[in-house]
């Protein structure tokens, strides 16, 4: 009887993990109400301890700001950021984060256009020069558009139309940034 116990235990434990895995959502949806640029204690903690080595940090000293590239960053063959990129950028002084829509990596100085396309879905995003809070609602909205739209996306910035995160592996960089910025300041 005692090994009926152990073996019944067992089964239903490797059970719930599978019924886990099968109903987990691949990407977590985004809590509208809690977009805002504060960050829990908790959540800075497992960004430094567990996802900031991805990171490469620039600080701006005088402003007591750090900005985060991922250091994936796809490049152009000149060896130069190349297309539109995130930044995540961190004002430890107020506990705060934001994110910032770069052109490789450099602030952007006239409207980005995103236009996505898959079979039946259709969308677009302007992202301009706006302040941080329009940036986070944008960032949210392409973090939300990038789980269902699998097709092209094109960009637009400064008479520059071309297609960007073409390949998997870019997206994933994309969707990454994303998703650790959100889950920093508590919205995943």
């Amino acid at each position: 009887m005692h090994r009926t116990i152990k073996v019944g235990f067992v089964l239903a434990i490797v059970g719930l993990v599978i019924l886990a895995l099968a109903t987990a959502p691949d990407q977590p949806a985004v809590r509208w109400n809690r977009l805002d640029s504060h960050m829990l204690e908790s959540d800075e903690l497992y960004f430094k301890n567990l996802r900031r080595f991805y990171y490469e940090a620039e600080s701006r000293e005088k402003a007591k700001l750090e900005i985060l590239r991922l250091k994936d960053r796809w490049r152009s063959n000149d060896g130069r950021p190349n297309g539109p990129h995130l930044a995540i950028v961190m004002n430890p002084l107020h506990d705060e984060a934001h994110i910032m829509f770069q052109w490789k990596d450099s602030v952007l100085t006239d409207s980005l256009f995103l236009e996505g396309r898959a079979e039946d879905e259709k969308f677009q995003l302007a992202v301009g020069v706006q302040g941080m809070d329009v940036h986070r609602e944008k960032a949210a909205l392409l973090y939300h558009f990038l789980a269902q739209v699998e097709g092209d996306i094109e960009a637009g910035y400064m008479q520059e139309r071309r297609f960007v995160w073409e390949s998997e592996e870019e997206r994933k960089g994309v969707r990454m940034v994303l998703r650790d910025y959100l889950k920093l300041i508590g919205a995943i």
